[in-house]
Order: C-alpha cells, then sequence, then structure tokens
C-alpha cells in the first residue's frame, strides 16, 4: 500500500516556515461550471483559470516578524509532502491582514499566484 500525504513543509523563498498542521495547498488550474443547453444539463461547460493558492498556520513566537510576513509579494512558495510529492508557485503573495489567534498561536496566512506545478 502505498504512503498517503499526511505532512505539507512549507518554504517561502528557501526559508522553511513553522506551519501548524491544517496547512492546505490550491493547486490552481481550470474551473468548469455545467451548463444546461436546449433543455440538456450536463453535456456542455464553460472554463475559466483559478488561481494557486495556500492557507497556512504559521506558529507565532517573539521571533516572527508579523510585518516581514504580512509585506511577502512576487515569493516562491514550495511544498513538500511525506509521501514524496513536491508543488511549487513562484509569484505568490499574501492576500489577507494576518490573523493571531490565541490558544494555538497560530497566525494565519492566506497566498495566492499562479498555479503550482509539480517538480
Amino acid at each position: 500500500m502505498a504512503l498517503k500525504t499526511s505532512i505539507i513543509t512549507i518554504r517561502v523563498n528557501g526559508k522553511s516556515v513553522d506551519c501548524l498542521p491544517g496547512c492546505s495547498i490550491k493547486l490552481g488550474g481550470k474551473t468548469r461550471t455545467p451548463l444546461v443547453v436546449n433543455g440538456v444539463a450536463g453535456t456542455h461547460y464553460t472554463e475559466v483559470d483559478e488561481p494557486g493558492g495556500a492557507t497556512l498556520k504559521i506558529a507565532h513566537g517573539a521571533d516572527t516578524d508579523i510585518a516581514e510576513i504580512a509585506a511577502w509579494t512576487d515569493v516562491t512558495l514550495v511544498a513538500y509532502t511525506n509521501s514524496g510529492k513536491v508543488y511549487q508557485m513562484a509569484g505568490a503573495y499574501v492576500v489577507n491582514n494576518p490573523e493571531l489567534s490565541d490558544g494555538d498561536s497560530a497566525l494565519s496566512i492566506e497566498f495566492a499566484g499562479p498555479r503550482f506545478v509539480e517538480l
């Protein structure tokens, strides 16, 4: 039985990011919407490009520079999975204002950019 992905490790511009469990990447690509044509549903569709993205929960500590993280633009995100797959998004940027929560000391960050490519 093959190993399935259960851990994703993220690097931003080559630097490892201290992510808490629950990070996700959205590979990007085409989104298809089914159409009803001549009363028949599902035989036709439209396509639009959808950007790639990532949602991270970064462990926050005294050495975490929130201003630097909020200013990330045109960065390269690389996602390493424990199943051996590696994905890269060049030209990523932070889209939200970082949100800090107590309890898990997480800084929530969302990225958008071009679609991820498998390396």
